[in-house]
């Protein structure tokens, strides 16, 4: 039996999506002209997460070129000691290590967006297993199974 990796990928970028939107709808609080732009970016990135999610549920040809995007930004995850990078919408296993020498993994399910300047955080790397395996799978998925966006794919 062959596993539909569309359907998948596809339920949870809505999952992850809609997540990501009632945290920001919760717990927006701007505090400065940069808090805005970071919260403009979370919804768009979890807007498009949805429109992405339902794209591929229905077989849409927008859906994966736009699912790559959402899961891009979501595989690494970076901190630089003043500079700090994080996206994540909906599971993850995330592979860790920073420059003290210390790693390890963890997994769970969130909607959180980390952009910051003058932090404390040691430097180091993250790379989300989840984002990168479905990153994989939606290069590997052929395009020729899709339908132009707008009709309706037939029934699987």
């Amino acid at each position: 039996m062959k596993i539909n990796w569309r359907r998948y990928i596809g339920a949870w970028e809505v999952i992850g999506g809609v997540w990501g939107i009632a945290l920001f709808a919760n717990g927006y609080d701007a505090q400065s002209s940069a808090d805005v732009v970071l919260a403009t970016v979370v919804a768009v990135l979890a807007l498009a997460s949805v429109a992405a999610g339902i794209a591929l549920l229905r077989n849409w040809e927008f859906g994966r070129p736009l699912s790559i995007a959402t899961q891009a930004a979501q595989v690494l995850q970076i901190s630089a000691g003043y500079v700090g990078y994080r996206i994540v919408l909906g599971p993850y296993l995330r592979v860790w290590w920073d420059m003290g020498a210390h790693g390890g993994v963890d997994v769970g399910a969130t909607a959180s967006m980390w952009l910051v300047l003058n932090t404390s955080a040691p430097a180091g790397i993250a790379v989300n297993l989840v984002a990168a395996a479905a990153l994989l799978a939606l290069a590997d998925m052929p395009s020729t199974s899709l339908v132009p966006s707008g009709a309706v794919a037939p029934p699987t």
